[in-house]
């Protein structure tokens, strides 16, 4: 009896686990990893890791982005391009608007925390102030 406790309760936390972790991912597909923090509400964000792009500028500067999927109630989805480029030298931070315009993007606001997570999918480790 008591193995059949036991095989329950393994069973049990086999598919707890397994549904965290495709929850993690918007229909279990892992090119759309979750952006932390983002779920509210009806809406839940989500990296489109097939966009991502990666270069160095003329002045050397780091130009990078990303597309956000929006998805709502899970259903559909609108993307949006997170862009942003880094200054090396005084690691300062700026992401593009729908202009085109390169805007400051100040530490310690969420635009700040966003950038981190979007510099961390495109190059696989965490940005060192």
């Amino acid at each position: 009896m008591n193995t059949k406790v036991l095989a329950a309760v393994v069973l049990g936390a086999t598919l707890m686990v397994g549904g965290v972790a495709s929850a993690a991912n918007w229909n279990g597909l892992e090119n759309y990893p979750e952006v932390q923090n983002s779920a509210h509400g009806t809406e839940t964000y989500y990296f489109d890791l097939a966009s991502q792009f990666k270069g160095i500028d003329g002045s050397r500067n780091f130009v990078f982005g990303i597309n956000v999927i929006n998805m709502h109630n899970n259903q559909y989805g609108d993307a949006t391009l997170y862009k942003y480029m880094v200054e090396p030298s005084q690691k300062l931070v700026y992401k593009y608007d729908m202009n085109g315009n390169a805007n400051l993007v100040e530490p310690g606001t969420a635009e700040y925390a966003m950038f981190e997570q979007v510099w961390e999918t495109v190059y696989n480790v965490k940005f060192i102030r």
